[in-house]
């Protein structure tokens, strides 16, 4: 009988563990557990060495984290050892070490054979099908060129696993790109410092009241700091930025209102029966919501709880037309037109006209930054290498960071930079077609300027 691979030990090398703790410091597992919120069940378990540092800033972000990270790991309807390959192919195309680490925690507890793990690690597949090798590439393809992902890719996975676990291969492989991200961001060791049991996700759940459902729009504020409003352009030159011009952009705007969902997008009624109380009381536009919610609900649920807790935590910070901007950053990087168009209908809900629209994507789009804050440049280029290259992140992009926000607004942004990881490769994944009216206003519970008998909420 062949072996199953080896548990990962905690001495597995890692590079850049002394570099932890420049956006947070580990507390010890009681410490942390005094900051979560009380937990249903599974109180006290040994928490991830991300848990315990994310704690003390986010404590009721890092409850709804605990509880996505076993949905994706262990209640996932893709197939474990699958699932674990999947997980391998982003890490390494993610250069993330801690992430290969839990892909081989996860193969060991899946009882993948070793020499069918061997393949995985080396890149070659031999021992998986020709299904299972599609969906491994798939995960690879979706860490570095997500735009890239076809329709007829998209199609063989569909016919070889079917729509539910398609869409589900498509929502894990987002959340690998968005941990992978915030683990480079917090440079954490594979739990160096503790036994291999914390490689497995606890099994933790918390009161729903515990999360943040409401969508309270935030007043814009500036961005903390008294700065001139332009800065001289620091921002280093990447060849790549503004290959792709402005009009560019605004087309593939445009074209991505007229692609068809590589899915049907359901009626609402069919996705309310997916959704728990308080989630949503009206229908929604939103082709993200319908789709995610109508096919991969055990998984799209626990993340919108986990996006709304971490608006609530931190959106008070900074104001939404920044972090609009820091999201547009990555839709570019990542050439995602669905997120793109997005950013605009946010920026419109936040005040901005269309004018000052296009006037900031255009310099946001340029090669020119010095229209914005120091702050702001720092930040954004920040958010550009996490999505280019986030193995190449350095103590001195955190330090740049830390000094130009504080430790605690660095790492709020941080956080929001590596989820937005997972929205554009949700998008980009199902090619979302972009709903041809701002749908955000509703969303909000705002009415749109001008709107007879009506005031902003």
């Amino acid at each position: 009988m062949t072996s199953s691979i080896e548990k990962p030990t905690s001495n597995t090398s890692i590079s850049a563990m002394d570099l932890q703790g420049i956006l947070a410091v580990p507390v010890s597992n009681l410490e942390a557990w005094k900051c979560l919120p009380p937990a249903k069940s599974g109180r006290g378990q040994k928490l991830p060495l991300w848990a315990r540092m994310l704690a003390p800033n986010l404590p009721r972000s890092t409850a709804a984290l605990l509880e996505l990270d076993y949905s994706h790991r262990l209640s996932s309807p893709i197939p474990a050892d699958l699932r674990a390959a999947m997980r391998m192919a982003a890490a390494k195309a993610n250069k993330s070490a801690y992430g290969q680490c839990l892909a081989s925690f996860d193969a060991h507890s899946a009882h993948v054979p070793a020499p069918r793990w061997q393949n995985v690690e080396s890149g070659k597949y031999f021992g998986w099908s020709d299904a299972e090798r599609r969906a491994i590439e798939f995960a690879h393809l979706m860490s570095t060129r997500s735009h890239a992902v076809t329709d007829g890719d998209f199609t063989q996975l569909v016919q070889a696993f079917g729509e539910k676990i398609t869409a589900c291969m498509v929502l894990f492989t987002a959340y690998c790109n968005m941990q992978d991200r915030l683990l480079t961001c917090l440079l954490t060791s594979a739990e160096s410092d503790t036994q291999d049991e914390s490689l497995a996700p606890p099994e933790i759940s918390f009161d729903p009241s515990v999360f943040c459902l409401d969508r309270k729009f935030q007043t814009p504020i500036d961005v903390p700091a008294k700065q001139n409003k332009h800065a001289p352009s620091t921002a280093m030159v990447d060849p790549q930025w503004s290959q792709i011009s402005h009009e560019v952009l605004q087309e593939k705007i445009m074209l991505q209102k007229l692609k068809p969902t590589r899915l049907p997008i359901p009626p609402w009624q069919e996705v309310l029966v997916n959704l728990p109380p308080g989630l949503f009381s009206e229908e929604c536009d939103i082709v993200w919501y319908r789709i995610v919610f109508g096919f991969a609900p055990e998984l799209a649920v626990p993340f919108e709880r986990f996006m709304r807790t971490l608006s609530a935590e931190t959106s008070d910070r900074y104001s939404r037309v920044f972090g609009t901007s820091l999201f547009w950053i990555v839709t570019r990087a990542v050439q995602c037109p669905y997120c793109m168009g997005h950013c605009e209908m946010n920026w419109e809900v936040a005040g901005l006209s269309k004018e000052d629209i296009q006037n900031l994507s255009r310099s946001l789009a340029s090669d020119d930054w010095s229209k914005f804050t120091q702050q702001e440049q720092t930040a954004f280029s920040f958010g550009r290498k996490l999505s280019y290259a986030p193995a190449e992140i350095t103590r001195r992009d955190l330090e740049a960071l830390h000094d130009s926000f504080g430790r605690q607004l660095a790492l709020f942004i941080a956080v929001q930079a590596s989820r937005y990881h997972y929205m554009v490769r949700v998008s980009n994944g199902f090619q979302l077609r972009l709903e041809s009216e701002n749908v955000f206003y509703n969303f909000w519970n705002r009415m749109k300027p001008n709107s007879p008998n009506t005031t902003s909420t």
